[in-house]
């Protein structure tokens, strides 16, 4: 006897929804050093979108590399939200610290803090 099981596969997600992470920055020292690491590991092209930084859109979520401008590195996630300005109320309601929001060509962005301390974006997509 030969089986085939089938498991019937559900269609992606175009877009990004409430709490997907939206975008990865890897802050770094060397941030042309990173880009040449990354893009070699895990064979993408990344562009340069301004002097010192760059994007592959080749990942899920984008990945972006620029200067940590004399700060730790780190990675820094952006979750994309539906309304800004009622997740920036629940960050504080839960504990956690957030700036205000900034306009971007891409949207709206605020800078935040966890109660923990671990920095975060929230994103919410222009239009």
């Amino acid at each position: 006897h030969r089986w085939i099981l089938l498991q019937q596969q559900q269609p992606r997600a175009t877009r990004t929804r409430q709490g997907d992470v939206g975008n990865v920055i890897i802050t770094a020292t060397d941030p042309h050093r990173t880009m040449e690491f990354y893009a070699a590991v895990l064979q993408v092209p990344f562009t340069e979108g301004h002097p010192g930084a760059w994007r592959s859109s080749e990942t899920t979520p984008p990945l972006g590399v620029r200067s940590s401008r004399g700060a730790e590195p780190e990675v820094q996630l952006s979750f994309r939200v539906d309304d800004l300005v009622a997740a920036i109320e629940r960050v504080r309601a839960a504990g956690g610290q957030a700036a205000a929001p900034q306009r971007q060509p891409f949207g709206l962005l605020a800078d935040c803090v966890d109660d923990q301390g671990v920095t975060f974006r929230l994103w919410q997509p222009a239009g």
